[in-house]
């Protein structure tokens, strides 16, 4: 589960550092559950996107390939461009995938300029979740690198970054630089697991308490 003291506090969005970040955990824990969450705890006026890699298991699948970058990347730019903070991407046959990249940098300034203008705390947050399972289906292809991998290289705006959430054992597909910081997510302890089930159910007992968080 998501535990917002650990992952959250301190200087966990400072300014001046490098925009990526890798946040792992096992099967069950609460990646996804962060992914959609994090963009509660930014500051007013920051815009959070989330792009899911598993794709409900298809990621492996021709009809569901979701580690390209003319997948990945074009919804992610025409998500930014529904909001208003850039331009829309067409995908087209003639770019490669270092194209693909340099048009999504682009609007990503754009769109992270877009927010400077009206806040000077806003952030923009792009979180790529089950990046591991983009990696997977790419060297599978031998497709060559998957998006993921890719955005992990290039530079960020200053008020810009970007989330991968992997499985620890996963992370070094995406041959991450060291410079990225690393933040493992940890499972609820049954002390907390109670207290997150009271929170909804208050007459809870031990005994569900205890089942919920086997």
């Amino acid at each position: 589960m998501f535990k917002h003291g650990s992952l959250l506090s301190g200087n966990y969005w400072p300014p001046r550092v490098t925009s990526q970040r890798q946040s792992t955990a096992d099967a069950g824990v609460g990646k996804s559950v962060l992914s959609t969450q994090l963009g509660l705890y930014l500051p007013n006026g920051s815009r959070t996107l989330v792009y899911d890699c598993f794709g409900n298991g298809a990621y492996r699948s021709a009809s569901g390939y979701r580690h390209r970058c003319r997948d990945g990347l074009v919804q992610l730019a025409n998500e930014l461009a529904g909001e208003s903070l850039s331009q829309p991407l067409i995908p087209t046959s003639k770019a490669d995938p270092a194209a693909y990249v340099r048009a999504f940098l682009a609007r990503v300034e754009q769109a992270a300029e877009t927010l400077n203008e009206h806040s000077a705390d806003a952030i923009l947050c792009i979180v790529i979740d089950a990046a591991d399972n983009a990696q997977i289906a790419a060297d599978e292809v031998h497709g060559g690198p998957s998006f993921p991998l890719l955005l992990l290289r290039e530079q960020w705006p200053e008020n810009a970054r970007i989330v991968l959430t992997a499985r620890p054992h996963r992370v070094d597909m995406l041959e991450p630089p060291s410079t990225v910081p690393r933040i493992e997510l940890e499972p609820f302890s049954e002390a907390e697991t109670g207290a997150h089930l009271r929170s909804f159910f208050p007459v809870a007992t031990e005994q569900d308490v205890h089942e919920l968080d086997l």
